[in-house]
C-alpha cells in the first residue's frame, strides 16, 4: 500500500503592529507514504514530506510563515519523516518501534525560539485481552532544538487503556 500526497496553499499576513506587513505567498509540499508487509502480520510503515507549506500539518510544530528581518513574508523549507515497525508476538500481543524526525530552515528574523528540529523514538507493548479492548505501555524519548541552539530532552513512560465502541 503506497500513496503520494501534495498540497498547495496560500499563506497570508496582515499585521498593523510592528513589524507592519501585508503579504501573501503560495507554498506547497509533497509527500509519500507506504506500508510494507513483513511476514503474515508484521509491517513497516514509512512516511516523508518536504515543502514550504507544512507548518500547521506538523501538529503545529512549525510556523506556516514568518516575517524575515525586512518584514517580508518567508516560507521556511520543512521536512518530516517517520518509520515504524509493528511486530505481532501473538494474535493478542504486539509491539511497535517508531522513529520520527522533522526540521525547518527558518529565515533570519524568525526568532530565537522558533523550532528548528525534533526527533523521537517510541517503543510500546499492546495487549488485546478481548475484542475491541487494548491495554498498553509505551516508552518515549524525544529531543527538540530551537533556532538559538538551545535543546531539550524528554523521557516518558506512559500507560493506556482503550475500548473501541
Amino acid at each position: 500500500k503506497y500513496s503520494l500526497a501534495g498540497i498547495v496553499r496560500q499563506i497570508r499576513v496582515d499585521s498593523g503592529s510592528a513589524p507592519a506587513a501585508r503579504a501573501a505567498r503560495w507554498g506547497g509540499a509533497l509527500g509519500a507514504n507506504g506500508v510494507i508487509a513483513v511476514g503474515r502480520r508484521d509491517d513497516v510503515r514509512l512516511s516523508a514530506y518536504y515543502g514550504n507549506a507544512i507548518g500547521r500539518y506538523s501538529t503545529g510544530f512549525f510556523s506556516d510563515g514568518v516575517l524575515d528581518t525586512d518584514a517580508h513574508l518567508a516560507l521556511p523549507s520543512q521536512w518530516t519523516a517517520l518509520a515504524a515497525f509493528r511486530h505481532y508476538w501473538s494474535p493478542n500481543l504486539r509491539t511497535t518501534l517508531a522513529l520520527s524526525a522533522l526540521r525547518a530552515d527558518s529565515p533570519p528574523g524568525a526568532g530565537p525560539t522558533a523550532n528548528r528540529s525534533a526527533a523521537s523514538e517510541h517503543l510500546n507493548l499492546i495487549w488485546s485481552p478481548i475484542a475491541k479492548a487494548n491495554l498498553g505501555v509505551e516508552y518515549l524519548h524525544a529531543t527538540r532544538t530551537v533556532d538559538n541552539g538551545q535543546s531539550g530532552r524528554l523521557n516518558r513512560l506512559q500507560a493506556s487503556a482503550q475500548y473501541l465502541f
